[in-house]
């Protein structure tokens, strides 16, 4: 037993474009000035309650990153933040459904790997498959929200 086999998902908070139902995918939009309160409030909260994270990884995309720095600077700032690449959203022109659900599974087991419990911020349609490789019931996480996922 490894101990807290936890990941915790974050979705990225509001960005502009998301609030206005347009995709981000295409283009790297920053949060939007109430997405920035949003996440805010929300890594104050989650700092209260989930002492012992290890680690933060956060896809490449500002929205994103701008998420978890907030995060980061709740939890400590001790704590590793590491943007990775294969933790971006999928862009339909360059990746068919098939390939980004591989990806996935290939991020899935990959932080199984790492230091936990961890927390990923990222975007809804990953979270989604990650909810469905857990054995857990896929469904659309909304802009802030934090999902706890068992990892063995």
């Amino acid at each position: 037993m490894r101990g807290n086999e936890t990941l915790y998902f974050m979705v990225h908070a509001v960005t502009e474009a998301s609030a206005a139902g347009a995709g981000e995918a295409a283009h790297d939009p920053p949060l939007s000035e109430d997405g920035m309160k949003e996440a805010e409030r929300i890594a104050a909260e989650f700092a209260k309650t989930k002492p012992g994270l290890r680690v933060i990884f956060c896809s490449p995309k500002l929205c994103a990153i701008q998420t978890a720095d907030f995060v980061h600077d709740q939890v400590s700032s001790r704590l590793k933040l590491k943007a990775i690449d294969e933790l971006a959203c999928r862009s339909s022109a360059r990746e068919s459904a098939e390939d980004f659900r591989a990806r996935v599974q290939r991020v899935f087991e990959w932080v199984k790997t790492q230091p936990l419990p961890s927390l990923i911020v990222g975007h809804a349609d990953f979270a989604k498959i990650m909810l469905s490789l857990a054995h857990m019931p896929e469904r659309d996480l909304k802009p802030g929200e934090i999902v706890s996922i068992d990892l063995f």
